[in-house]
């Protein structure tokens, strides 16, 4: 495929990565029944309530990441070391949801719960990989030179003689 084709393939991805609201939407509603609906159903909206929006993650993971990486990248370049150690918690915190999602879905034997919390965690690494990406681009932004102009420049020269 030529560089037009996986152009306009990349795009449709970043269009479909929009598919996130209506599951962010749905993780919302579900989170409300958690908080206001019957005792009886808690267990069952919490569950649908990762689900969607582990999902949602999920999606966001069709991005397109230069085109964000270059928005994020005023804000990033201020706060860099803070940045770096919010990924890096972030992703262990997601690696331990995933093993607790293995845990309830092979030791337990809940399988609703266990799939519900493995893709909460998994849709959660999938989103900080895609922060990583940004922040990686912050940072080979940053390392860059910066160009010096390659015209000569006259010290002490007026420019109105």
């Amino acid at each position: 495929m030529n560089k037009m084709k996986w152009t306009r393939f990349g795009a449709m991805l970043h269009r479909m990565s929009y598919l996130k609201i209506g599951f962010y939407l749905l993780g919302f509603y579900y989170e409300f029944h958690v908080f206001f609906g019957k005792r009886g159903n808690f267990v069952h909206n919490l569950c649908s309530m990762l689900f969607m929006f582990g999902l949602a993650m999920l999606v966001e993971g069709l991005r397109d990441n230069e085109l964000v990486a270059e928005k994020k990248y005023k804000k990033q370049n201020a706060k860099l070391d803070r940045h770096q150690r919010i990924i890096a918690l972030s992703v262990f915190g997601f690696s331990l949801v995933v093993l607790l999602g293995l845990f309830f879905l092979y030791y337990v034997g809940d399988k609703f719960q266990g799939e519900a919390i493995l893709t909460f965690g998994i849709g959660g690494l999938a989103f900080f990989r895609l922060e990583y990406d940004c922040l990686s681009y912050a940072l080979s932004r940053r390392e860059k030179p910066v160009a010096v102009p390659s015209v000569p420049v006259e010290v002490g020269s007026r420019s109105g003689k």
